[in-house]
């Protein structure tokens, strides 16, 4: 998935999840350079971090939800 079909979902659902932040990091961490739609998805992701509007879900919380659905 790329970064900014990660941070559509993101601002959509409002939450981001573990799998969806370590595969940002594992994109970032992979690419030689980012294009400008990553650097200006990723502007917004933090932007919307910083603002309240997406939360970054802990893992141990994420998968308490998971495990509770089941």
């Amino acid at each position: 998935m790329s970064i900014e079909k990660i941070v559509e979902q993101a601002l959509k659902d409002g939450y981001l999840t573990p799998t969806m932040e370590a595969e940002v990091g594992r994109i970032c961490d992979t690419a030689s350079e980012l294009s400008i739609e990553e650097y200006m998805a990723l502007d917004r992701l933090m932007g919307s971090l910083l603002t309240g509007e997406v939360v970054a879900v802990p893992r141990k919380q994420f998968i308490n939800v998971m495990e509770e659905l089941v």
